[in-house]
């Protein structure tokens, strides 16, 4: 991702990288949150500096993980799950390691839209073929 990325033109960069947050019981299961270590790596790797935070949008509602729903199920599983802080005018790389259904990439995106975000890019490592 990084050697994609340093291949782009850095004024279309975001003014910053939010990695897609966890609700903190899970985080706290888990012990970290992939995300933010692929933003912290991509923060040292590009050749332009963009901050990471890890604040400004945070999961305010625990769920069902969306890797133990069907397509489907994921759409609404989400909704409402996510909150964010003013971001008004910011340029935001949205972080994630894989997106299946683009379910939790909407209901993130969605909240920082509310809180006034002037642009969301989507930054993945993967994304799961659709089915047909």
């Amino acid at each position: 991702l990084a050697t994609k990325l340093n291949q782009h033109d850095a004024m279309f960069w975001p003014d910053v990288i939010i990695p897609v947050p966890m609700h903190w019981t899970r985080l706290w299961r888990k012990g970290f949150n992939h995300s933010i270590q692929l933003a912290l790596f991509l923060n040292k790797s590009l050749h332009k500096k963009i901050p990471v935070m890890t604040n400004l949008c945070r999961k305010i509602n625990r769920s069902v993980p969306q890797s133990q729903l069907d397509a489907k199920t994921r759409q609404g599983n989400l909704s409402g799950a996510f909150l964010a802080d003013s971001c008004k005018g910011l340029k935001i790389a949205l972080l994630d390691d894989v997106i299946t259904t683009g379910s939790t990439i909407n209901a993130c995106s969605k909240a920082l839209i509310d809180a006034g975000a002037a642009d969301i890019q989507i930054w993945a490592i993967a994304r799961t073929p659709r089915r047909f």
